[in-house]
């Protein structure tokens, strides 16, 4: 078989878990930056302009995400396509071979 559709799924499921994981970092990176507004520990313009930045890219980071996971979605489609296909071949091969008295693995 030229395609491995289980490497193939591996990778799905390793993109799935690495998005997760970065979306739980960041929630605890704006837990973080919430607790930093105290000014106990930074005061000034320093933490505004911080903040500032920090929010912007939490906003971005969300179209981030979900453009992995739609392109991750489409590799599902792929794997699923390609095994429902394959599927029809080996049944296709299999009667052929009967027709014809040939075994088809």
């Amino acid at each position: 078989m030229l395609f491995n559709d289980n490497a193939l799924e591996e990778l799905y499921n390793k993109l799935n878990k690495s998005v997760n994981n970065a979306i739980d970092e960041l929630k605890e990176a704006k837990d973080i930056v919430k607790n930093m507004d105290n000014k106990e520990h930074w005061d000034g313009n320093g933490f505004n302009s911080y903040n500032k930045k920090f929010n912007n890219i939490v906003a971005n980071f969300g179209n981030y995400c979900n453009s992995i996971l739609m392109l991750n979605n489409n590799i599902k489609r792929v794997i699923q396509n390609y095994r429902n296909v394959d599927a029809k071949v080996r049944q296709n091969a299999s009667n052929l071979g009967r027709w014809y008295g040939i075994r088809i693995n």
